[in-house]
């Protein structure tokens, strides 16, 4: 039994071994396999039988490429084995995602998401999480809406109304999720009008223009030490923030099995994106005194995507 990074392997030699009887494993089999240092891979050991896990397949197949084009099966939708969500929820090892939406007049009008990103993602073939940011970041006029102070200040009102009434009891706390950091910002200053200050906290990365070009994301910039104590603080059940207001940066440092926001969120970056956090729970999975996971989206980008999440 070998153990070995994919990096390992750039550079080998074509046809380094040509028995049939190797078996490679490949763990998170999604990204870099697809690329160069799985072509490296493939051609050492051209006979070997490789077997690939991932929870985030990227299907481009129609494209001519992604994890199923790579690796294949007998199953029509080329999956060797496939354990989901909806399985994992029958288990009782998975939460239930329960999925609310905001009111009307926060969500994005329909036609302008098909146009500006759905349709757009459709045309490229998008499926990967990174490749779906980028989208959205292209998509201006709907960066513009989701920014817009009206809106925030919904957002926020609808936020603050449903944490206090429904989630501070509890002693549960939350992620809100903005579409970038200047919506991070905005959701503090309107949160600060509905709750205790304290309680909520924006994480997001700096920049050295942010004083002069964006002074209301740099009024809020946490330094790396305060970063650092406000990620632990957000760990304890009974202590400040309640709130942590994220973007991208926070959400891959709290995704996996500690954060149950990161893989919910960061398809696409829905801003909004609310997701009440239990203490004791690692990611969704199920431990005493919960029954399900909750989550709101005010944009309607995340529906589809906790619906796929529900089924296969």
């Amino acid at each position: 039994l070998i153990l070995s990074m994919i990096h390992k392997f750039e550079g080998l030699e074509e046809r380094a071994n040509t028995r049939d009887n190797v078996h490679v494993f490949i763990d998170e089999a999604h990204r870099s396999v697809a690329k160069e240092l799985g072509t490296y891979l493939m051609a050492a050991v051209p006979n070997a039988t490789i077997i690939g896990f991932t929870g985030t397949p990227i299907d481009q197949t129609a494209y001519g490429k992604g994890t199923f084009k790579i690796f294949g099966a007998g199953d029509e939708l080329g999956y060797l084995d496939k354990y989901s969500i909806a399985e994992s929820i029958e288990d009782e090892t998975t939460l239930p995602i329960c999925h609310t939406m905001a009111p009307s007049e926060m969500m994005v009008p329909a036609e302008r998401l098909d146009q500006e990103f759905f349709a757009l993602a459709a045309t490229e073939g998008v499926a990967d999480v990174d490749e779906l940011n980028k989208v959205l970041d292209r998509a201006v006029s709907l960066r513009t809406f989701l920014t817009a102070d009206d809106r925030i200040k919904k957002v926020a009102a609808f936020v603050a109304k449903h944490f206090r009434e429904n989630v501070a009891p509890l002693h549960y706390k939350a992620f809100l999720v903005g579409v970038n950091r200047e919506a991070c910002a905005q959701y503090k200053r309107a949160l600060d009008e509905l709750l205790p200050p304290e309680w909520t906290t924006p994480v997001y990365t700096e920049n050295s223009a942010d004083l002069v070009n964006r002074p209301l994301v740099a009024k809020y910039q946490l330094s790396p030490d305060r970063e650092a104590d406000t990620r632990l603080m957000f760990k304890k059940a009974d202590a400040n923030p309640k709130i942590l207001i994220v973007t991208d940066k926070r959400q891959q440092r709290h995704r996996g099995p500690r954060s149950p926001a990161g893989r919910l969120t960061r398809q696409a970056r829905p801003s909004g994106s609310y997701l009440p956090r239990r203490w004791g729970k690692r990611w969704c999975r199920r431990r005493a005194g919960g029954d399900h996971l909750w989550a709101f989206s005010s944009t309607g980008i995340a529906q589809g995507v906790l619906c796929s999440l529900q089924g296969d």
